[in-house]
């Protein structure tokens, strides 16, 4: 008696479409092609074309102002600074569209002249970490990026103004984010500061109920 070998069933799967809908229920779809049929005893694909899903939003929101603390202009654009100790932390509280489920945070953050080693600039996101570093040398950026000249810089030619760029994904729910922005630089702006530019948040966002908005008679 012939048996014949079992045979596995092998498919080429397509990435997911993207939801139907912008809010409550929907589909999303993807190709399935079976490129070899199970024979025997072997594994059937099963692989779904559809599935149901919920419709999300995305948007972004910008951080240029609201912080409560002075502001420079630069040809680098408008920079949330430049601190020293005796503003060792600015906060703002930012609303979503609706209940998020990720955010994306990014900025350009500053460290001006000469940062001791162990002190650095911080960024939290309802008291979760994210960002957390700082500068060895006050004549070398090593590492960051060298700003240009008419960033605030008083103290002499050979201090640096050095900036980096923050680009995270965050795995964050909820109405609303409170960012804190902080460095633990323990000296005055004379001698060293601290900053940021260019803050934004990118957020997405299941909406589970499609917004209806109220219709009505009155006599």
């Amino acid at each position: 008696t012939e048996i014949d070998c079992p045979v596995d069933c092998v498919a080429n799967v397509g990435e997911w479409s993207g939801c139907s809908t912008t809010c409550g229920a929907g589909t999303r779809q993807r190709t399935v092609e079976i490129t070899t049929p199970a024979q025997g005893t072997g594994a059937q694909c099963t692989q779904a074309s559809e599935e149901a899903c919920v419709g999300s939003s995305t948007g972004t929101l910008t951080g240029d102002g609201g912080w409560g603390q002075g502001t420079v202009s630069t040809s680098d654009g408008v920079i949330q600074g430049m601190y020293g100790s005796n503003i060792p932390s600015v906060s703002q509280t930012f609303s979503t569209s609706g209940s998020h489920t990720s955010l994306q945070i990014r900025a350009r953050v500053w460290l001006v002249d000469s940062v001791d080693g162990g002190e650095t600039l911080r960024i939290t996101v309802d008291g979760t970490e994210i960002f957390n570093e700082g500068r060895l040398y006050h004549t070398s950026c090593a590492g960051w990026s060298t700003g240009p000249s008419d960033v605030p810089n008083p103290w002499s030619s050979d201090n640096l103004a050095c900036y980096k760029d923050v680009d995270t994904p965050v795995a964050h729910t909820g109405p609303t984010a409170t960012v804190t922005i902080s460095s633990s630089i323990d000296q005055a702006s004379s001698d060293e500061a601290w900053g940021f530019s260019r803050f934004s948040i990118e957020y997405t966002g299941e909406i589970d109920v499609c917004p209806v908005d109220c219709v009505g008679s009155w006599g």
